[in-house]
């Protein structure tokens, strides 16, 4: 499996794909969905240094991707990283993708100086699963997500 920089069209459209598949699945699918919007905000993505757009590649094929951000804190100049989401297609989850796409977005946090990743896990799709691999990768648990309304 190679995990590396989303780099172009194609890309981004195997990338989108995954998207939508976690999009219909999550808590989220209450929500609109728009390809061609999310394709636009991620391609904003891949042109600033501020993001980190990966997609993990087996056999040629796009199975998996995470988004992330970076920035000062809203408490003073430390920089913070935030995962943006982890997309892993149905049917190849429970493997190795996401292992090494976090650990990548860990590594590239860390590169840019972070003084704290963060991991949220908001999507509804195996919590308790999602939150032992994070666990097992070395997060912490430090609160709780709530959502009001849709």
């Amino acid at each position: 499996m190679i995990i590396r920089p989303a780099k172009d069209a194609d890309d981004l459209a195997s990338f989108i794909d995954i998207v939508a598949s976690m999009h219909h699945e999550s808590n989220f699918r209450g929500m609109t969905f728009s390809p061609e919007f999310s394709a636009n905000r991620v391609a904003g993505m891949m042109a600033s240094d501020d993001y980190l757009v990966l997609v993990a590649e087996d056999a040629g094929r796009i199975v998996g991707g995470l988004l992330a951000c970076i920035g000062p804190s809203d408490f003073g100049p430390d920089l913070m990283a935030h995962d943006r989401g982890v997309f892993i297609y149905p049917e190849r989850r429970g493997g190795f993708a996401a292992v090494h796409l976090i650990r990548a977005y860990v590594e590239w946090a860390q590169s840019r100086g972070a003084k704290r990743i963060s991991f949220d896990v908001k999507a509804g799709i195996r919590p308790k699963r999602t939150a032992r691999l994070l666990e097992w990768l070395g997060f912490q648990s430090v609160g709780t997500c709530h959502v009001y309304g849709g």
